[in-house]
C-alpha cells in the first residue's frame, strides 16, 4: 500500500511539472506572435502609463492601452492604481519576467 502511496505522488509531481510546462510554452508562443508585446513588457521593469509606453514606442495610446488589457488578464502585467481612470501606471509581474526570459532563452 505505501508504495502504491509513493508511486501516486511521484506521479502527481510529474504530471504537476508537465502542466506547468504546458503553460510556459502557452505564454511564450503568446508573447513571441506579437513585438510590441514583448517591447512593452521589456519596458515595463519600472512602472508606466500607456501613453509613455505609446510615446516610447511611436505606438497609438489606444494600442498600448488594448495590449496591456491581454497581458494584464494573461497576468503579465499589473495595474498598480486600478481605481484611478487616468493615468494607470502599469509593471511586469514575476509572471511577466519569467516568460519574457523563457523568450529571450529560446530566441538566442
Amino acid at each position: 500500500m505505501f508504495g502504491y502511496i509513493k508511486v501516486t505522488h511521484r506521479l502527481l509531481i510529474y504530471l504537476f511539472k508537465i502542466t506547468q510546462s504546458f503553460h510556459m510554452i502557452k505564454d511564450v508562443a503568446y508573447l513571441s506572435r506579437g513585438e510590441k508585446k514583448k517591447e512593452i513588457l521589456q519596458l515595463l521593469d519600472r512602472p508606466k502609463t500607456p501613453t509613455q509606453i505609446s510615446k516610447l514606442l511611436k505606438m497609438h495610446r489606444s494600442s498600448a492601452s488594448k495590449i496591456l488589457l491581454q497581458m494584464e488578464k494573461k497576468q503579465f502585467v499589473k495595474c498598480l492604481n486600478p481605481d484611478d481612470k487616468m493615468a494607470r501606471f502599469y509593471q511586469a509581474t514575476e509572471k511577466g519576467l519569467k516568460v519574457l526570459k523563457e523568450l529571450g532563452e529560446i530566441e538566442k
